[in-house]
């Protein structure tokens, strides 16, 4: 018995299935496969039910599954402890962003990735999938929208941002802004759709308000959004960094509060607990440096409603 397999096992009790582990950990399936059986081997016991869809481990595997759970989280601090004593950081760090968030400060994050680790990846995506991927431990940090995270033991977070929500018309509405009721009735409502965390968010807003505008246009991203609102197809509920993301278009919109109650949004940068919490820690701070410094006076010479709406977590402190 030694880390790698129990690493290997630990992974296919995760993802419920050889392949998926393999893809997860970089390795054929079948040195997957051999990895587990020499561990049964060595153990003389069967700890998996190959015979179920998805694969689950027997009572004996659910007994090693539980306990090394702690030994491989030792392993990893371990492993971090030394690399930092010997000032070479950690061997691999894989880091993802939600999209507005990685298009604002993921530049400026590139120097101090070199300084956490020998070998990073950065990668953007929506909330839920790079969750999905943190908690398949694909993922060593994130940075996801806040509701987007369930209440799990398993995730340290620290808050790097919170954004209000505001509107976006196109430039030739000359009507009034101030009931969100008079505007979904005239207009339409170009939405975030239903996978981001943005548009669930404003989902359940709109149900709160008792508002439910027809579905009609609806994408992942602000690019596109904001288009759509620029060629006067619909106005959009979103957010600064939504705005700086597809800034293209500021000449042709016309940005105003939200009315009605506020709805504001935090970013939260999370870590599997004993595992990289050091660099979570450095990289929050980072993220919230590059917002405070960098991305605030681009919002603020963009329109200063955005960077009102921006407010960074511990500004001043970091």
């Amino acid at each position: 018995m030694n880390l790698h397999s129990l690493k290997v096992f630990a992974a296919v009790v995760e993802a419920g299935a050889m392949s998926r582990a393999a893809a997860r950990l970089g390795l054929s399936q079948s040195a997957v496969s051999q990895a587990v059986k020499a561990l049964e081997a060595s153990l003389e016991a069967e700890l998996l039910d190959r015979s179920r869809k998805p694969m689950r481990p027997t009572s004996a595997g659910e007994a090693l599954f539980r306990e090394s759970a702690g030994l491989l989280a030792d392993a990893e601090r371990l492993r971090s402890l030394v690399g930092r004593a010997a000032g070479r950081g950690l061997p691999r760090l894989q880091v993802a962003l939600v999209d507005s968030i990685c298009a604002a400060v993921g530049p400026g994050l590139v120097p101090v990735l070199d300084g956490l680790a020998r070998v990073w990846s950065l990668q953007a995506g929506l909330s839920h999938e790079i969750l999905e991927s943190m908690l398949e431990r694909a993922l060593d940090l994130a940075v996801v929208s806040e509701p987007a995270v369930p209440a799990a033991p398993e995730l340290t977070r620290w808050e790097v941002c919170r954004e209000t929500y505001l509107l976006a018309v196109p430039k030739s509405y000359g009507g009034p802004l101030d009931r969100l009721d008079r505007l979904c009735a005239e207009v339409d409502l170009i939405r975030y759709s239903a996978r981001s965390a943005i548009g669930q968010q404003v989902e359940r807003h709109l149900r709160r308000l008792r508002l439910a505008p027809p579905r009609r246009m609806e994408f992942d991203d602000a690019e596109p959004t904001l288009a759509m609102v620029a060629a006067a197809r619909g106005f959009a509920v979103t957010t600064p960094l939504c705005v700086l993301q597809g800034q293209t278009w500021l000449p042709k919109l016309r940005l105003a509060p939200l009315p009605g109650p506020a709805l504001t949004k935090a970013f939260v940068l999370v870590a599997r607990a004993g595992a990289a919490e050091t660099e979570g820690e450095a990289l929050a701070a980072a993220c919230r440096r590059v917002l405070r410094d960098t991305v605030g006076p681009r919002l603020a010479a963009l329109s200063p409603l955005l960077a009102e709406r921006l407010a960074v977590a511990g500004a001043g402190h970091d």
